[in-house]
C-alpha cells in the first residue's frame, strides 16, 4: 500500500542518515588525529534499492537501474583531484586495482582496471569498459525476475540492455529514463544498438578461452 511503501522510503532514508553521521564521525576523528590528510578515503554500496519500480521493492531481485546504481567517492588530498566528476558508468569491480595503482603496489594484482585514469586523462573514457552485472537464480518469491533463472546486464553511458529469464532482451535509457519504465528494445531506432550491446555483454561474462576466440552470443540473447 501507499502508506506501507513511504514508511519503507522514509527508514531507508533513515539509515542513510544514521550511515552519514557516522562517516563524519570517523573523519572527524581521523582528522583530530592528523591522520585524514593521508588517508585513502572510498565511499561505495553493494547495491541500490527498489521502491516500487518494475513493482518490486528492496533488491536481490533484479537489474533494474535503481537496484545496480550505487555511489562511488574517491578521497586522498594529493593524490586524488577534488571536485572532479566522471560522467560515465563504471564497475566497483576495479574498486581493488585502483586502491593497488593509488598506493603504487603492483606484486599482488587485483582483476579490472585501475579508475585512475579516468580522472588523471591518461585514459579515454570513451574507450573505457561499459559495466557490466550479474545476479544469480534465487528462488525466494515468484513475483521476482531471478527466481526464473540469471540475470546478466551491461550499461553504457546512456543504456542499459538486461537478459530477463522471464521477459526476455530489455533496452532502457537510463539517462533519460533512470525508472526505466520505457522498454526500448523493439523501437527501431536501437535496431543496431541492441545486438551491439548483446554482443558486448556475452564478451565480457564469457571470456576468452586460453588462446581461442570468443563464442558466439546466442540470437536468442537479442
Amino acid at each position: 500500500a501507499p502508506a506501507q511503501l513511504h514508511e519503507e522510503m522514509d527508514a531507508y532514508d533513515g539509515g542513510i542518515r544514521y550511515d552519514d553521521a557516522q562517516l563524519a564521525r570517523l573523519l572527524a576523528a581521523l582528522d583530530r588525529q592528523g591522520l585524514l590528510g593521508n588517508t585513502l578515503v572510498i565511499i561505495t554500496g553493494d547495491h541500490g534499492e527498489a521502491f516500487g519500480e518494475h513493482g518490486l521493492i528492496t533488491h536481490a531481485n533484479a537489474l533494474y537501474f535503481p537496484v545496480i546504481h550505487v555511489p562511488l567517492i574517491f578521497r586522498w588530498p594529493g593524490h586524488v583531484p577534488a571536485g572532479v566528476r566522471i560522467d560515465r558508468p563504471v564497475s566497483t569491480r576495479d574498486i581493488g586495482a585502483t586502491v593497488l595503482a593509488l598506493t603504487k603496489e603492483t606484486e599482488r594484482p587485483f582483476p579490472g582496471r585501475s579508475l585512475e585514469g579516468l580522472w588523471s586523462g591518461k585514459s579515454d573514457p570513451g574507450s573505457w569498459p561499459e559495466p557490466i552485472a550479474e545476479l544469480a537464480e534465487m528462488h525466494f518469491d515468484r513475483d521476482f525476475p531471478d527466481y526464473y533463472g540469471p540475470l546478466e546486464a551491461i550499461v553504457s553511458p546512456t543504456m542499459e540492455f538486461i537478459i530477463d529469464p522471464r521477459e526476455g532482451p530489455l533496452l532502457y535509457n537510463w539517462k533519460a529514463d533512470p525508472e526505466e519504465a520505457n522498454d526500448l528494445v523493439r523501437d527501431p531506432r536501437y535496431r543496431d544498438l541492441v545486438p551491439e550491446l548483446a554482443l558486448a555483454l556475452w564478451s565480457e561474462s564469457h571470456p576468452r578461452t586460453a588462446g581461442g576466440p570468443f563464442e558466439s552470443p546466442p540470437r536468442s540473447a537479442y
